[in-house]
């Protein structure tokens, strides 16, 4: 973790990083409001991090509360208790501290998490019956996903794969709505407004040749954790040969007389 906002600001301003003998390859896009957070923070580092780590459950929490009230009312449970939408929201926004990710440090999952129920939410407009209130959705969803695809990129892949899954649905079910540029437009909009969000990070790095970064998530190693391994040592050959590579000859071996008088034995 930098030790100051500025070195965030630095890894997102510079075009060439010392890792290793140097690379162009830009630096991941969440280091931007990293580097926001930082400086708000007073150029704590570890202040940002900690705070998302935090305020993840709750604002997760308060997302799928939300999102359960819009579900409850398309679907005409209104007389559900109004305990059942806080224990589903209780329950979703401690799945970042239960699963795992917050403990090993995987800040992206927790962000993703955090943000999904607000994206499901914002994409729920596409079903709203005005023609604004469809536009003004895609913009909120365009902006969650990019926000999202910030730490996990593969979160604008998973929602090109569903909106294809929607739309494929859509053809069989309904192909009178495809048909309708209000209808199909919001939606392939908000998709497309993601990578121009993100382009000062995607576009160098699609031509850098490092695509698979794509499938990266922040806070978590390519391969995950892997164990260090000591080296091994070659045994020495020869008489009195013992482990680690030294020799030595035993008091009570036939060549202890022999091997005492070399300069190498003890």
């Amino acid at each position: 973790m930098p030790a100051d906002a500025a070195d965030w600001w630095r890894l997102h301003i510079e075009s060439r990083h010392p890792i290793g003998t140097g690379t162009d390859v830009p630096a991941p896009a969440y280091v931007l409001p990293f580097a926001l957070l930082a400086t708000l923070f007073g150029g704590s580092t570890g202040a940002v991090i900690s705070t998302l780590m935090l305020l993840a459950i709750p604002f997760g929490a308060r997302g799928a509360r939300r999102l359960l009230s819009v579900v409850g009312h398309l679907v005409e449970t209104r007389a559900l208790p109004r305990w059942v939408h806080v224990w589903g929201a209780i329950t979703y926004g401690l799945v970042p501290a239960t699963s795992g990710a917050r403990g090993e440090g995987r800040f992206g999952t927790v962000v993703v998490a955090a943000l999904l129920p607000w994206t499901a939410r914002a994409a729920l407009g596409f079903a709203d019956p005005e023609r604004d209130g469809r536009w003004r959705a895609a913009w909120r969803t365009a902006l969650l996903v990019a926000l999202g695809a910030a730490f996990v990129p593969g979160v604008w892949l998973f929602a090109l794969l569903v909106t294809a899954i929607v739309f494929g649905s859509a053809a069989f079910v309904a192909p009178r709505l495809l048909k309708d540029r209000d209808v199909w437009g919001p939606p392939a909009a908000g998709l497309l407004a993601v990578p121009v969000l993100l382009a000062p990070w995607l576009l160098p790095l699609v031509t850098t040749g490092s695509g698979p970064g794509l499938l990266l998530e922040a806070g978590r190693l390519p391969g995950g954790p892997r164990r260090l391994r000591r080296p091994r040592h070659r045994p020495a050959r020869g008489p009195g040969a013992r482990r680690g590579g030294s020799a030595r000859c035993s008091p009570c071996s036939p060549c202890w007389r022999w091997c005492r008088a070399r300069p190498g034995c003890r």
